[in-house]
């Protein structure tokens, strides 16, 4: 793993999102295998250490989903969600480090796919537009070419 943060500066932030989550999901599973039985654990605070090590898992997937989103909005230049709008937005207080990260909420997610989704279908809609006339045009001329007297 050391390898990964020598080079992960240049790394295209795809794979860099792509290697952070199958990290996390790791972790995740690591950690649903160390969940201690709810009968007897509840003395021993082990519960406790549980839901505390899932929420700052969650945490962290619910950041690097935000930053995902924040990345490929950024590449298109469209605006995030409205920073100002609850609905979209939550303050989540990391336990660890001791630091507030905001992040997207399931609607302020909906609408961060409904913003990329109308760019990428705007773009492809140019692209179609301006392929169907090059298209036109090279068939045209392929056609004067063809009943040019010789």
């Amino acid at each position: 793993m050391m390898f990964y943060w020598r080079i992960r500066k240049y790394l295209p932030g795809a794979v860099r999102y792509q290697i952070e989550i199958r990290r996390c999901r790791a972790a995740q599973e690591r950690l649903d295998r160390k969940r201690p039985p709810s009968n007897s654990a509840l003395e021993s605070g082990a519960v406790n250490q549980y839901v505390q090590d899932w929420s700052e898992l969650h945490q962290w997937r619910r950041d690097l989903i935000t930053r995902e989103y924040r990345r490929k909005l950024d590449r298109l230049s469209v605006p995030m969600p409205s920073y100002d709008d609850d609905r979209y937005w939550e303050i989540v207080d990391c336990v660890l480090t001791g630091e507030e990260i905001r992040c997207l909420t399931t609607e302020g997610e909906i609408a961060a796919k409904a913003a990329l989704r109308e760019e990428q279908k705007h773009r492809r809609e140019v692209k179609a537009f301006w392929l169907t006339w090059i298209t036109g045009l090279g068939g045209t001329l392929i056609g004067v070419i063809s009943v040019w007297p010789k």
